[in-house]
């Protein structure tokens, strides 16, 4: 399977498809929040980007605004922290580390 291989070689994944659909193809390879990739699912129309999993320490949150701003598209970020507005201390050190910029392992 493709996905798989995907995990393991990058730290961002971009999904066009259902976000349910991507829900069922990613929960049996889920290992651990600190090593799962970001992963933002884009609907058929391209008008919602959504972070799916690995929002903060994965960067899906960055790479969700990133994504929606390039094509027009609205952001949909639901992890609590960004919801209420408030800082989170482990993606403020992810982000410094460099891992707030999905890329290539």
């Amino acid at each position: 399977m493709l996905l798989p291989a995907l995990f393991k070689e990058y730290k961002g994944i971009i999904l066009i498809i259902s976000l349910g659909a991507v829900v069922r193809m990613i929960a049996p390879i889920l290992k651990d929040k600190k090593t799962d990739p970001g992963v933002v699912v884009i609907d058929d129309k391209g008008e919602n980007v959504i972070s799916v999993l690995s929002g903060h320490l994965g960067g899906a949150n960055e790479l969700t605004k990133e994504v929606a701003a390039a094509i027009d598209a609205r952001a949909i970020i639901t992890t609590a922290s960004d919801v209420q507005k408030r800082f989170l201390l482990t993606y403020s050190a992810s982000a410094s580390a460099g891992f707030g910029i999905p890329q290539k392992n």
